[in-house]
């Protein structure tokens, strides 16, 4: 069983402690993400995806997933190699705002073809995770997350069908793009503990379940 978290993008702002991670362990990290961004986006998001902006595009840059749970074509995929931790945090917030695109992290090199597999297993299970979402977020008020017994089925359960070959996984911009809610995955519990260091708040928290509201996190694993 993989470990992870899921989280509100704009509250727990992983982005760089993720990019922290990869270079503790001399991780390049490859990020990718759909093509459009680079060729219908505005003029910010097309200097952001440019190779020119000190992003480097990898040998396969475009890349097709084709998945029964995404309406007409085959949604076209670039692979993008940041060189830098405000790029890569910059190419986050991208991903994971309004008019996102459901994108994916990981250390390379990994094939493409890895990427690709994990990002149509991630569409799959997306609609069982988003009901869980509604549940918790969207019709039953926050606080019944901090009840005894657990409601529907978890989402550590439902994600933990995505396998994991390599160390971590980082998908940005799935469930309800426009509320920026990410999912981080690791085959190391520890990966997961150091997105959430040691709180320096003076007053502690009352139960873990605030210390966790607090950061963005829906569920932790």
């Amino acid at each position: 069983m993989n470990h992870g978290v899921v989280m509100f993008h704009h509250t727990a702002s992983p982005d760089s402690r993720i990019w922290g991670l990869a270079c503790s362990r001399g991780q390049d990290i490859a990020l990718y993400a759909e093509d459009r961004l680079q060729r219908y986006g505005d003029e910010v998001a097309s200097r952001l995806w440019a190779p020119a902006a000190g992003i480097e595009v990898g040998e396969s840059p475009t890349l097709f997933l084709d998945s029964p749970l995404r309406m007409g074509e085959p949604t076209e995929y670039a692979r993008y190699e940041p060189r830098s931790e405000r790029r890569f945090v910059e190419m986050c917030d991208r991903c994971s705002c309004y008019k996102s695109s459901a994108a994916l992290a990981l250390p390379g090199p990994i094939p493409d073809a890895e990427a690709m597999r994990l990002l149509a297993e991630m569409q799959v299970v997306e609609i069982q995770g988003m009901r869980r979402l509604h549940e918790s977020f969207y019709i039953t008020p926050r606080r019944n997350l901090r009840r005894e017994g657990p409601s529907g089925e978890r989402l550590a359960r439902i994600l933990s069908a995505i396998r994991i070959d390599d160390s971590w996984a980082y998908f940005l911009g799935f469930f309800n793009a426009r509320d920026g809610v990410v999912v981080f995955l690791s085959r190391e519990k520890s990966d997961i503990e150091a997105l959430f260091p040691p709180s320096e708040d003076s007053i502690p928290p009352r139960t873990e379940a605030d210390w966790l509201h607090d950061r963005g996190v829906i569920e932790r694993w």
